[in-house]
């Protein structure tokens, strides 16, 4: 038999690679989830001292935590 209710669960995938940037999931933008990834990673490398030459964007997915 088959429950009568199903949850929907989302994959931290679908933000961070699988949508488009244009996407929005459960009421958040794709774009905007992955800024705040990319700031959230840059504050954190900043609290370790952690240095870094250069942002790349690469796939095309990672752009926007670039910009963050």
């Amino acid at each position: 038999s088959y429950p009568d209710a199903s949850r929907c669960r989302l994959c931290a995938m679908e933000y961070i690679y699988f949508s488009r940037p244009d996407s929005v999931l459960e009421d958040v933008s794709v774009h905007t989830a992955r800024k705040l990834c990319g700031r959230m990673l840059a504050l954190q490398d900043e609290r370790e001292g952690l240095q870094a030459d250069m942002v790349v964007g690469v796939p095309d997915s990672s752009l926007s935590a670039a910009l963050g």
